[in-house]
């Protein structure tokens, strides 16, 4: 089998993250940590997959953020990104909410993965209305 490891920056999203799913949690199959996406504590090489869902538009830092997962991906590792596209309609960012928001393009996103050492950038919709973007890439 394999072992899940999540990180959330707010301690209460862990706590809710570990509550609901306390048999995984309990069973060793996943492990949900209070940590910075920017500095992972976890040692380089660690994990073939890792994925970012509906957070990267709250990074401050985001290209520290893709080179520490570049770091924990082992060679071949693949990264997943679904995240909110520029000028998202107002219910999916509501204006309080969207002051701490930053939103990138295809394009600046191709190239913030490319940045970060990423092979294999592909950045696409990932609905039919455009709101919502879907990257991938790998680590050589």
């Amino acid at each position: 089998g394999c072992v899940a490891s999540a990180i959330d920056y707010s301690p209460d999203m862990v706590a809710l993250a570990r509550a609901r799913n306390r048999a995984a949690c309990g069973e060793g199959r996943l492990e949900v940590l209070e940590a910075d996406a920017g500095a992972l504590p976890f040692p380089d090489g660690t994990f073939t997959s890792a994925a970012s869902t509906n957070a990267f538009f709250f990074f401050a830092r985001p290209d520290a953020v893709l080179r520490e997962a570049h770091r924990v991906l082992a060679p071949g590792g693949r990264l997943v990104i679904f995240t909110v596209a520029p000028n998202p309609p107002g219910w999916m960012a509501p204006p309080p909410i969207a002051r701490r928001m930053s939103f990138y393009s295809d394009h600046e996103l191709r190239a913030m993965l490319e940045r970060a050492g990423f092979a294999g950038a592909h950045v696409e919709a990932a609905d039919h209305r455009g709101y919502s973007l879907l990257a991938t890439a790998h680590r050589p």
